[in-house]
């Protein structure tokens, strides 16, 4: 959130559209995100969680894909929407799927 503010404060701008990126954020989210959840150790909390939550959670595609995304981001100390920004960026979860779970429809 600091960085998410700071991007904010870069531009001058007195509002937001979170979790909407507006100019300037989505660079220093980014930024955040991946120093947050490096590969190591976003991979090992995916694996975990996927271990936990039993083999039909390893296609993207199921109902119960969230609680993978909530189970890493437990295990990594970061808020849902971090863990599911570097979940997508590392091809372990279909971004698509993750939309769709979310409940956005094209």
């Amino acid at each position: 959130m600091i960085a998410h503010a700071a991007a904010h404060a870069l531009e001058k701008q007195l509002s937001c559209v979170f979790p909407r990126m507006g100019s300037g954020e989505e660079l220093v989210c980014d930024v955040a995100a991946y120093l947050l959840c490096p590969s190591n150790l976003l991979e090992d909390a995916f694996r975990s969680a996927v271990l936990e939550a039993g083999p039909d959670v390893a296609d993207p595609w199921v109902s119960d894909i969230g609680a993978v995304v909530t189970a890493v981001a437990r295990k990594l100390g970061v808020p849902g929407w971090i863990a599911i920004r570097r979940l997508a960026d590392e091809a372990l979860l279909d971004e698509e799927a993750l939309y769709y779970t979310l409940g956005d429809r094209p």
